[in-house]
């Protein structure tokens, strides 16, 4: 009976340690992007690194690598990122929600239209 105990408690710190542990990476990690504009859809692939509440990372896309930053709090994320488009600066920004291993949201081109995203954490 004692022995059954404490396999039980045992296995209860277990699984609070990895909960707690998945809490903790929050964003952090890689993710499978997918935009859907109305050009159709555009796949990417975005790094992200989580401090506290603040967010850097790479966006790799298509069009080439990018640096990304912003924050990740309450479960919300805002990214932005800078690019050139004919020698005009455009920012480009993410606001989306994190979901269990799934990032979905909206993206704003400067502008230049928006389209909607989604990202899965990659295995």
């Amino acid at each position: 009976m004692r022995l059954l105990r404490t396999s039980s408690l045992v296995l209860a710190v277990v699984l609070l340690a990895a909960s707690f542990a998945a809490a903790q990476a929050g964003v952090t990690g890689t993710w499978k992007l997918n935009f859907q504009t109305e050009q159709g859809a555009v796949d990417a692939d975005m790094t992200l690194k989580q401090d506290g509440e603040k967010v850097t990372g790479t966006l790799d896309s298509p069009q080439g690598q990018a640096p990304l930053e912003g924050t990740y709090k309450g479960g919300k994320l805002v990214l932005s990122l800078s690019v050139d488009a004919g020698g005009q600066a455009l920012t480009i920004t993410f606001d989306g929600a994190l979901e269990k291993d799934t990032l979905k949201g909206n993206v704003d081109f400067g502008g230049f239209g928006s389209a909607t995203w989604t990202a899965t954490r990659a295995k």
